[in-house]
């Protein structure tokens, strides 16, 4: 069937001439704005069966904004390439990598590509068919994107299977955006993924940048399905990337995430990491869990740390407990943002345990603490708390969200604004002790005093 390479006589031919005008030239300009807010990276190999609805998939998924293609845009008469991509680039927000099967990340025109966007720190979006296909052949081809960030689709309601240890389908629950993002980036095909990983093309930097771009995506299937051997590619490429510094991870209902795994994980981050984001939303993790994935991260000179542990099956008072320990060792931390939204095993021991460890990072400037329907936390739990987070000496960010929490009153208020005053930096607050009910507790108007 007719593939990209066979356009090149309406679209690379008049690129490469002064007047030239191509169809992709045409596409953009019809377009609301004639700068092109997203570019396209594809094998002149791609069939267009299916670079067509993938492109259509992209455009709608990113609202409509105009494609254009970035080798192409490269290649006029007297410019240099490499400049007349980075002066593209200046205008995009980033690039749709069109990937038609497992091969199509060896392309060495790709990742060259990919590396060039990676360079300038801007988006790329990584666009293929769905593993999972309909079993009729005249049905549509399902498009899977990864991408950093998250896509509408993300954002909108949908439903999705709560289900009990023994895996059993026990009822529904509105899914967040991180699950439905992990329900989307499991269809990309793994095995092109996994071959852009152990790709051999030896393109110095820029290719350690490439691969691990590709198993940062890569990685919550890698933990999910994948060979022991097959995982370290992943975690190897991963590693061996330390021009990263901050790094985003998303392993939400990873259902058989060991704490090997996750220390696997932890441990083949880039050394010189500054940021990291990881999310475990839906994921089930043991005190184990939590020791394991800290083990692997005091080594880090993490400056921002911020774990969504969204409805976490196992987090409670002993994972709080080992956090506590691990982060008090953590000095270079400044920022931290910790999510035990409806962890219910959370309660006043493992708040206490927790403060005690963050009131000693002498660096802390943010805190942001999301424990939103952790049902067993009391009073004695918030006092505690404030207690010991208010001797970090540079705190000047403060948010705490204790909303649907039942057993905080008046007590745990008149503790908490004990401890405040003592914070002299202080330049933001944020409290939270809201219910659908009208009131927490027994809080009062004396506690609010």
């Amino acid at each position: 069937g007719a593939t990209l390479g066979s356009l090149s006589s309406t679209i690379f031919s008049p690129l490469r001439e002064e007047s030239g005008l191509s169809v992709a030239e045409l596409a953009c300009n019809d377009a609301a704005d004639s700068v092109p807010e997203w570019m396209v990276i594809a094998s002149s190999a791609t069939p267009l069966v299916a670079l067509i609805p993938s492109l259509r998939s992209f455009v709608a998924s990113r609202g409509g904004r105009a494609v254009f293609w970035m080798w192409a845009a490269a290649q006029r008469v007297g410019e240099d390439p490499e400049d007349a991509v980075q002066q593209a680039l200046r205008h995009c927000g980033g690039a749709a990598c069109v990937v038609h099967d497992d091969t199509a990340l060896l392309d060495v025109v790709i990742r060259q590509q990919v590396a060039a966007v990676l360079r300038v720190r801007k988006i790329v979006d990584l666009v293929g068919v769905a593993e999972k296909q309909d079993s009729e052949q005249d049905s549509p081809r399902e498009i899977a994107t990864i991408t950093d960030g998250h896509l509408a689709a993300d954002l909108g309601k949908q439903w999705v299977a709560v289900r009990n240890a023994a895996g059993e389908e026990i009822g529904q629950k509105e899914a967040t955006a991180a699950e439905l993002k992990a329900i989307r980036e499991e269809r990309f095909p793994f095995g092109a993924l996994l071959a852009g990983v152990q790709c051999e093309v030896d393109a110095g930097e820029d290719e350690t940048l490439v691969k691990g771009f590709l198993a940062r995506a890569a990685v919550r299937q890698a933990a999910m399905k994948a060979a022991p051997a097959d995982m370290e590619a992943v975690l190897g490429a991963l590693r061996a990337d330390q021009s990263r510094s901050r790094l985003e991870i998303h392993l939400p209902r990873c259902s058989n995430l060991s704490p090997e795994g996750l220390a696997q994980i932890a441990g083949s981050m880039p050394t010189n990491l500054t940021g990291l984001a990881m999310n475990f939303t839906g994921t089930s993790l043991s005190r184990a869990a939590m020791k394991a994935l800290f083990e692997g991260l005091r080594s880090k000179p993490l400056q921002e740390l911020n774990l969504d542990l969204h409805r976490s099956g196992g987090i409670g008072d002993d994972a709080l407990a080992v956090m506590g320990t691990a982060v008090a060792g953590m000095s270079s931390l400044s920022r931290v943002n910790l999510s035990f939204l409806g962890c219910f095993g959370v309660g006043n021991r493992g708040l206490t345990e927790l403060g005690a460890g963050l009131g000693q990072l002498g660096m802390l400037q943010e805190l942001v603490l999301n424990c939103y329907r952790c049902d067993s936390i009391e009073d004695a739990g918030v006092s505690a708390l404030a207690t010991q987070i208010c001797k970090a000496p540079h705190l000047t960010g403060l948010s705490l969200d204790f909303g649907d929490c039942g057993s905080i009153g008046d007590a745990g208020l008149r503790g908490l604004g004990e401890s405040l005053s003592s914070l002299l930096l202080l330049k933001k607050l944020s409290l939270i002790f809201a219910c659908d009910h009208g009131s927490v507790g027994s809080m009062e108007d004396a506690g609010l005093q």
